[in-house]
């Protein structure tokens, strides 16, 4: 009887182990088309870049400007990279993945940090663009 619960132990051991390896790999998060809130679509573009910007280098993302509504953000974490666009005019932003460097990207899925980081940031711009839009 002691050698099966050992050996029920290890099995339950291994199920655990081998599901959290399973559960880093997610569908890539995308962001399409996420309204501008009602309060802020009356913004200029340049300041809708500037709120978008200034959320990006608060999560440690490097911003390059690519052209008006266009942005190129940057992510590094350890040996990890993640690169994506954001597209935006006064009505909607877009996040869209570009590429990674040891995130497992495999054409569809990626690992779930990046999406809990382009999640992090839809969010931080969606704060800050109502923020912004209540200060003026």
């Amino acid at each position: 009887m002691s050698s099966f619960f050992k050996r029920s132990g290890l099995v339950i051991i291994a199920c655990l182990i081998l599901s959290g390896c399973f559960g880093r790999l997610q569908p890539v998060y995308s962001v399409m088309s996420h309204p501008i809130p009602s309060t802020a679509k009356s913004m200029s573009l340049k300041k809708i870049s500037d709120v978008i910007e200034l959320s990006a280098m608060n999560r440690k993302w490097l911003v390059e400007k690519q052209s008006p509504g266009l942005l190129k953000l940057t992510f590094r974490k350890k040996t990890h990279v993640a690169v994506v666009e954001v597209s935006f005019d006064q009505s909607s932003y877009s996040i869209k993945y570009l590429n990674s460097v040891d995130l497992l990207y495999n054409g569809g899925s990626i690992h779930r940090n990046y999406n809990r980081w382009v999640a992090n940031l839809e969010k931080d711009i969606e704060m800050n663009l109502q923020k912004s839009a209540m200060n003026r």
